[in-house]
């Protein structure tokens, strides 16, 4: 998200884009960034905080007509790296007392979230969403094919029919992400994507819709 901002300091006033967002994305609008950029914010979502990524440039002065014309697209670009938010948000008391009983009552517990598939996955282990080590579907390649990774972004394996998936499932937590996700639901035969959905724990950076 950016926004215009009129600012005022002894140099005078000025007009500056602020923006903020998930540190992955809004790299991609930086026009430099610290060589331990990625290394910080992964150390922090891997622990399950919440990272935003700040950035500012300063642009000429302009009156509301040329403000409102002013694109998204022309904002967000060649903008300088300001720092990081690192939130923690830890469990609520009585969350895992929660999910333990839903899952006692014969229950399947799912994580639909918007945050970092790191950042979900620290949870969802705290959780005991599932058993062994957090495996994240990173990679999307022929139908119904998922390439599996681990935490540190190392390929383990690759699933491409239900019974490789029903495996995985017992003995990892499994995360996928919304761009992952999309290929999924697009797939043309519905009832393989079904299949899939039902063995995947976590589905982080997904929209509502």
């Amino acid at each position: 998200m950016s926004i215009i901002a009129q600012v005022n300091d002894q140099s005078g006033s000025r007009q500056m884009i602020l923006s903020k967002g998930a540190p992955e994305i809004l790299s991609k609008h930086l026009k430099d960034k610290p060589a331990d950029y990625t290394q910080t914010y992964l150390h922090h979502v891997k622990e399950g905080s919440r990272v935003l990524a700040l950035a500012y440039k300063n642009v000429p002065k302009m009156g509301m007509e040329k403000i409102n014309g002013f694109s998204r697209e022309e904002a967000e670009c060649d903008l300088t790296f300001c720092g990081f938010i690192v939130a923690e948000c830890p469990l609520k008391e009585d969350t895992f007392d929660i999910i333990k009983e839903l899952k006692f009552s014969s229950h399947e517990v799912k994580m639909i979230t918007g945050d970092n598939a790191l950042t979900a996955a620290f949870i969802g282990q705290k959780l005991e969403f599932g058993v062994g080590k957090s495996l994240f579907a990173n990679d999307y390649q022929t139908e119904g094919k998922l390439v599996w990774y681990d935490i540190d972004d190392k390929r383990v394996c690759e699933t491409s029919n239900e019974e490789q998936l029903t495996k995985l499932y017992k003995t990892n937590l499994l995360c996928i992400s919304g761009d992952i996700l999309a290929k999924v639901i697009l797939m043309k035969d519905n009832t393989q994507c079904a299949k899939i959905m039902k063995h995947i724990h976590l589905f982080a950076r997904t929209s509502p819709s």
